[in-house]
């Protein structure tokens, strides 16, 4: 996995983070920016033939394989890319992430396929 965080402009005296996964697993990115903040876009590139899901947990909390409800999940059929922009932003106290290609919350099946993730945060 190749996680990487970046930081660009200012906004208000705020930094802007890009968090970029090139390789989603069911592996957990957990507290990938180590603060809390708001997400104002998440572009998934799921380049698998089959459905993957994203799933976020958004509060603070450890992630436990195959325990832990995501609080919330993104369905990308196969060989799909798709874009979720909130507008109003997304709250986080922490950005924790993985993927699954069962869309139950006990889920622990890896995806078998390259999953891309970029997370536009203030």
């Amino acid at each position: 996995m190749t996680l990487k965080v970046s930081s660009y402009g200012s906004s208000g005296g705020l930094s802007n983070k890009i968090a970029h996964q090139s390789t989603v697993t069911q592996t957990v990115d957990e507290d990938v920016l180590g603060t809390s903040g708001t997400i104002i876009s998440v572009d998934i590139d799921n380049q698998h033939s089959a459905t993957i899901f994203l799933k976020m947990k958004t509060t603070t909390g450890s992630y436990v394989s195959g325990t832990t409800y995501p609080d919330h999940q993104f369905r990308i059929p196969g060989s799909t890319s798709k874009r979720f922009d909130f507008t109003s932003g997304l709250r986080f106290s922490q950005l924790t992430f993985w993927c699954n290609s069962g869309g139950e919350y006990d889920s622990t099946t890896s995806p078998g396929g390259t999953v891309l993730v970029t997370f536009i945060c203030s």
